[in-house]
């Protein structure tokens, strides 16, 4: 019986294959033209291809078709763009899995902080807007600095923070449709989990080492750091999650979640936002070098019947402490980037540009490079990251674009 992958990723990234070999000959794939030849070469069958991956009715028509022949009994989507069509796709085929009522939940973010607001979760002061004058109006209510995003965006993708009515008169707010006031932080925290049969199997807390704000705007590095749950503000969060993620309804057997928590300077906590999949950033692979789960994996596996709730081991703590060292773009052409690097704490390095690469300021805040470093306690880790910055600091060089 058909499972279906929705898959717009690299097979660099995700790599369906090694996780369904059993079941190779039910699993048919979706694919954009582009990515066609990588997964051919890795040994895809059943592999199908639209020219707009973003088209919903080219997927309507290749799912109607699978279903025509064989009656499909899994849809398997983990990429953020793909989740909630995913939930309208099951409705529609009568598939078992998250329906598109949550996935919009989790997916929209004014239905999110709508829904989560009246469960009684804290969450910034929010509108939606639909013109400049909504986005005044909502400054003179709640005061600068306002953030402007997409409500459907993607991680940080789109984000605008408006400090004043100065910056408002540059801004087009063409696709910024939500607005928030800006919370004041100690820090910026991740939970990431997993959910077996409406249980929450595994959580893992991670700190954001800097504004994603800032990061975007081209201003140097962002670590994301993962938190040893001896920490106090572990349990904290951790139960703060919990209430968001037990107040959403989800028929998926099983889900990753990924839900982002601003700590306030008046140490009170405030969701940022929440997500049905994986983290990005290259948390999964963070987290399964911590805990020894990997998370797509754990959920592509329980949602095809190949494991259960009884097939998961995780670690209690994480086995070494682990943090994602994201280096951003700036504007110029590449002079000097390492093809590797010559510590084994960091134990994986991925460029995302080479020597010659000449990057607009269209590009900047988007990752030139991802590292995973590691340390046998937190101290080692810190040090190990400062070592790395320095390394990178004379390693990556780039001159002016002509």
């Amino acid at each position: 019986m058909p499972i279906v992958i929705l898959n717009r990723l690299p097979i660099v990234i995700v790599d369906f294959k090694e996780w369904l070999d059993e079941k190779a000959e039910e699993v048919y794939i979706i694919l954009p033209e582009h990515r066609e030849k990588e997964f051919r070469e890795n040994g895809y069958k059943n592999i199908f291809t639209v020219q707009n991956f973003k088209n919903d009715f080219e997927l309507l028509s290749i799912l109607s078709n699978i279903d025509n022949n064989h009656k499909i009994t899994s849809i398997i989507a983990i990429d953020e763009i793909d989740i909630e069509r995913a939930g309208f796709f099951r409705e529609y085929f009568k598939i078992d899995g998250q329906k598109y009522y949550s996935a919009k939940i989790f997916r929209d973010k004014i239905w999110m902080k709508t829904f989560l607001k009246s469960k009684g979760i804290r969450v910034p002061d929010y509108s939606k807007v639909e013109s400049i004058e909504d986005v005044k109006a909502f400054a003179e209510l709640y005061g600068y600095p306002i953030i402007l995003k997409p409500h459907n965006g993607m991680g940080s993708i789109g984000l605008k923070k408006i400090n004043n009515s100065t910056d408002l008169e540059n801004i087009n707010i063409k696709n910024l449709n939500l607005v928030e006031s800006f919370i004041n932080t100690q820090n910026m925290y991740s939970v990431e989990g997993l959910v077996v049969d409406n249980e929450i199997v595994f959580s893992a807390v991670n700190r954001y080492s800097k504004n994603m704000l800032d990061y975007i705007n081209g201003k140097g590095e962002s670590i994301i750091e993962t938190v040893h749950p001896d920490e106090i503000i572990f349990s904290r969060l951790k139960e703060f999650n919990n209430k968001i993620i037990n107040n959403i309804p989800n028929e998926a057997g099983a889900y990753a979640f990924h839900t982002e928590i601003f700590h306030t300077i008046d140490d009170e906590l405030v969701l940022c936002e929440t997500a049905s999949r994986a983290g990005g950033a290259r948390i999964v692979e963070l987290v399964r070098q911590s805990y020894g789960i990997n998370l797509e994996e754990a959920v592509v596996k329980i949602q095809t019947g190949i494991w259960n709730k009884d097939n998961l081991v995780i670690a209690d703590k994480p086995n070494i402490f682990t943090a994602t060292y994201l280096l951003s773009k700036k504007a110029g052409k590449i002079k000097s980037i390492p093809q590797s690097i010559p510590f084994d704490w960091v134990t994986e390095y991925q460029p995302r540009a080479k020597v010659g690469d000449e990057i607009p300021e269209l590009s900047v805040g988007s990752d030139l490079a991802s590292f995973i470093i590691s340390g046998k306690t937190k101290t080692d880790l810190w040090i190990n990251i400062r070592k790395l910055a320095m390394y990178i600091q004379k390693e990556v060089t780039y001159e002016k674009i002509n």
